[in-house]
């Protein structure tokens, strides 16, 4: 009823809202690995990035249950607000466990001893460029791998598989089940045999893996496009538990949060938010339907380089200076 004005409103709430989350993301991650026991860093973020996946489970119930309890008028004409409507109360929650939250003991003890670094951006730009640019690289391959799944995949089931809305709601959300509930466990390998063997082994999953599971879930019918769904996944989680703990690992106390920010948000800005748009596009612009898992399995093949120049996080002290821990000749590659 507003015209052009509609779609600009809801383009900028949902930029600021990436901003928030793409911010709190890194936040979270700093939080709870200088909490964490040195031993199980990556299980305590894998399982915060558990909840983080379950939200897009809710809401496809959701939207799934008022789409089969409302005719396609009624929700086309307010149905679709109710999901934004429920959403609201939530920011007001977050609002209060963030104004209850203390810094960390880490950076508390840097603050006493006044090591804080003021210009934070300029130390990570200056000082730890090759560990911002080793992020970037893995980052992107968790950014395409989780947006393909969780945002391109019901358009791909519908557009090709031939399912229709509801289907392919059904079957994303579980495969997004399956993400939420086995990143823990991705997690607790990753502190039991290294980061590194993890994410090397997904990388290569990914290859093997992608072009295959899109053509199950070509197929056509509910089994079929969760099997595919799931074939993808799975390694995609793997990849996420190694890189929501290593981009803390990766830097000291005084620019954890900026580096881990800085790599893990323009990774997921250049190819997380491109991912959906441009698997659709590959797929308009080549005709063939797999384009998307031929995209999929080249970044993982382009991520190859950063992991194996990747060191080996997992032993790494969170109390260190600089990157003096991740010598690998003192830990070992693993």
């Amino acid at each position: 009823s507003i015209g052009a004005a509609a779609p600009v409103l809801l383009a900028l709430m949902r930029l600021g809202q990436g901003f928030s989350s793409g911010g709190e993301s890194a936040g979270a991650s700093t939080f709870l690995s200088e909490y964490a026991p040195p031993a199980r860093r990556g299980l305590w973020k894998a399982i915060s990035n558990s909840t983080q996946v379950l939200p897009f489970v809710v809401a496809a119930v959701l939207i799934y249950g008022l789409q089969h309890r409302m005719t396609q008028d009624q929700y086309l004409s307010w149905g679709w607000r109710v999901p934004f409507l429920l959403s609201a109360p939530l920011a007001l929650v977050g609002l209060f466990l963030q104004l209850r939250l203390d810094d960390t003991p880490l950076f508390l003890a840097l603050r006493k001893t006044g090591e804080i670094e003021h210009a934070p951006v300029l130390a990570v730009l200056t000082r730890y460029r090759r560990e911002v640019l080793l992020l970037i690289g893995i980052a992107s391959l968790n950014a395409i791998g989780f947006y393909t799944a969780s945002s391109y995949m019901p358009t791909y089931l519908s557009q090709v598989a031939g399912l229709d809305a509801r289907t392919s709601l059904v079957s994303n959300a579980v495969a997004l089940s399956a993400y939420s509930v086995l990143i823990p466990l991705f997690g607790a390998a990753g502190d039991r045999f290294g980061r590194k063997p993890i994410i090397l082994l997904s990388a290569l999953c990914l290859i093997v893996l992608s072009i295959p599971g899109y053509a199950i879930a070509a197929r056509g019918g509910l089994a079929n496009a969760i099997i595919g769904q799931v074939m993808v996944i799975v390694p995609v989680t793997a990849v996420a538990s190694v890189v929501s703990v290593a981009q803390c690992e990766l830097f000291p106390t005084s620019v954890r949060y900026t580096g881990a920010a800085l790599g893990y948000n323009v990774a997921y800005m250049l190819f997380g938010g491109t991912a959906p748009f441009l698997a659709q596009y590959l797929v308009v612009l080549t005709g063939a339907p797999r384009a998307p898992a031929y995209y999929l399995a080249s970044a993982a093949a382009l991520a190859l380089v950063p992991i194996a120049l990747l060191p080996e996080t997992s032993r790494a002290s969170m109390t260190r200076a600089d990157n003096q821990d991740l010598d690998p000749m003192k830990h070992g590659t693993r």
